[in-house]
Order: structure tokens, then sequence, then C-alpha cells
């Protein structure tokens, strides 16, 4: 027979069977005794595997690499909640950044990085979290070139949650924005399996992270209960106009492939993008699109100037892009305006349009 000492009257402070007694401001407070799912996702199990794996990589470092990553550490002072700074070994900090240097996908490295480079805020427009968008809009760039955007998640059943920060998971990683903007949509259907829920609240942490140094110091957080349409700051959103190979007609003149053509809601920037096949003969491409198709300014004319690149030579070129509408038909029409011509190349950037 197993003998319980008597936890709600005796000052009894620990846990006894199922039940959990603590001391608060001179009253027992009790509470069932917490039970671990002992489920892990196959996120987790690959994240610990990972951190197993780089833990071990310190044990094979030669002497003078341990000493360099020592007085990195030395030197450098994880950021507490009081403001002061905690001492980090040489392992820790070795860990630390080459841990978040995996969730990039760049190789572990033993030696130490010349300068420990923080992560930053992420500064952006809007955000629209609905069941039929997770997007971030107006993401401004990070200073340094060599930064990607970790953005992680967790959401909840109910809107009464304060709390979920432990349970985000790494839903995304991005060196380059779309113009500005991210678009979570697919990536969390494929990390979560189920679409976003209306009335259900999302956590969500973001920030630049230089993939050189790994070193994770500043987060963004942003917690907000998903709605049927409207972002976070009440606006709906306005899809780009965009011309693609879905939009053109008679193939036979066409001389492009993966054409990916989008107009910036509110501004004359446009970018481009897909393959300029040529003719023989003339260094230009042409594209035919139907005269149905949308586009957001009133002039019959519209050009810009873009860069593209050689297929084989990678040599740099630079194109004018005309824009011409007329009553039965719309083209876009590709001319070669500088650099070693290529008849096959890409389409690398967009332009301002005039």
């Amino acid at each position: 027979m197993k003998a319980l000492p008597s936890i709600a009257f005796s000052g009894f402070r620990g846990t006894s069977s199922e039940v959990t007694a603590r001391q608060v401001r001179g009253r027992t407070v009790l509470s069932g005794r917490a039970q671990h799912p002992r489920v892990k996702t196959p996120g987790q199990s690959f994240r610990r595997a990972s951190f197993s794996f780089i833990s071990k990589q310190y044990r094979t470092l030669t002497d003078s690499q341990r000493r360099a990553w020592d007085t990195l550490a030395a030197a450098h002072r994880e950021k507490s909640l009081t403001g002061d700074g905690t001492p980090l070994t040489g392992h820790n900090l070795f860990v630390c950044l080459n841990s978040n240097r995996s969730l990039l996908g760049v190789p572990l490295t033993r030696d130490t990085p010349d300068t420990v480079h923080g992560s930053s805020y992420v500064a952006f427009d809007d955000m629209w979290i609905t069941p039929g968008r997770l997007l971030i809009a107006g993401l401004k760039d990070p200073d340094s070139p060599e930064s990607r955007l970790v953005v992680k998640m967790a959401a909840t059943d109910s809107t009464a949650v304060t709390k979920a920060w432990g349970k985000t998971v790494i839903t995304g990683t991005f060196d380059t924005t779309d113009w500005g903007d991210i678009d979570l949509t697919e990536i969390y259907m494929e990390r979560f399996g189920i679409p976003v829920t209306a009335g259900h609240k999302y956590f969500i942490e973001m920030y630049w992270i230089d993939e050189l140094s790994g070193y994770v110091s500043e987060v963004t957080r942003v917690c907000y209960p998903a709605v049927e349409s409207e972002s976070i700051h009440g606006q709906e959103y306005e899809p780009r106009t965009r011309i693609t190979d879905g939009e053109l007609v008679d193939n036979e003149r066409n001389s492009v492939s993966g054409l990916d053509i989008e107009f910036t809601s509110g501004s004359p920037l446009v970018s481009a993008a897909g393959t300029l096949v040529g003719y023989d003969g003339i260094a230009a491409s042409y594209a035919y699109f139907s005269p149905d198709t949308d586009i957001p300014y009133e002039s019959d004319s519209l050009s810009s100037y873009i860069l593209v690149r050689g297929k084989e030579t990678r040599a740099p070129q630079l194109f004018l892009m005309n824009i011409i509408r007329r009553s039965n038909e719309n083209s876009i029409q590709f001319a070669h305006r500088g650099g070693f011509y290529s008849k096959s190349s890409d389409i690398v950037g967009g332009g301002l349009l005039m």
C-alpha cells in the first residue's frame, strides 16, 4: 500500500501520483501532473538529430580552432532578458552558429567567422492571414546581401491563447522577395497540411539572418487571429496584374517561353522573367497576347529597359521592352540595344516603365 502525504493541507510541495502541489503567496495550489505527449514531428526529429550531430563535431576541431572559438565567445555575450550578457563558451557559440546555418542549407563551418553579425528585425507594410492567402507585403531589404529571411509559425485553435512562441516551427527560408512580398500560402500548406482557419490565432516569428555567421539576436513577432479576407491593417488584397504564357495567343509567332511580366500596383515598376528565343536574322523577340488582358495603364505604348543574360555565353545584354496595345492585338517587343547578342537569353530583372 502506498502512503501519500496530505498535499492539500500540510504545505506539501512537489508531485504525488497524478497531482502536483506548489506554494503561491502562502497558498497551496493543486494541478494535474503534466504529461509529455512523447510525440515528435518529422521536423523536430530532424532538428534534434542535426543539433546532436553539430555538437559532436566540436570534438573533431583542432586545438587552434577551439582556441579561436573560445576567443570569439569571450568577446561575444548572449543577450538576456535583463539586458545583461550571459557568457558563452566556444562550444556554445560553435553549436549556436552552425545550427542556424543548417536551417539555411549552409554547410557546417569549423573555422570561426570573421565577425558575428546578429539578425535584424523584419520591417514590412502589411500582412494577410486568411484562409485563401498567407502573405507578407512590403518587406524592406536587409543591410547585408548575405541575409536570408527565416519565418517560423505556430497555429492555435483558440483566440484565448496568449503565448505559443515555444511551439513555432520553421515554415520557410528565403534569400529574396517577390518585389517586397513573400507568399507563404503554398509553403504553409506543405508544412502543416491544413489551410489557415479563420478565427484561429497564429504566431509568426521572423528575422533576417546572416548566412555566413548564423547568429540570431533580434526577432520580429506577430500574433494575430486569422480573418476571412482582410489584412492585419484592414485592407483587402489587390493582386498585381501579370502577363504570363497563359495569356499569349498566336503561338506560331511568339518567340518567348516562360514569360512572366508583373506590374507593381501604384508604381511604374515592372518585373520580368522568362526566356527570349529570338528569330533568325533579327536581334529581337516578340510575344503576342489577348487584347482583353488587363494592363493597369492607359497608354497605348509602354517601354522599359531590362537586363538579359545569354544562355550559353552568360554575357549581359540590354534590351528595350516595348508593350504595345492595339484594338485587335497586344504585343511585347524585346529589342536588343547593347552587349554581345545571344539569340537565346534569359531575362534577369525588371525596370521602370516610360
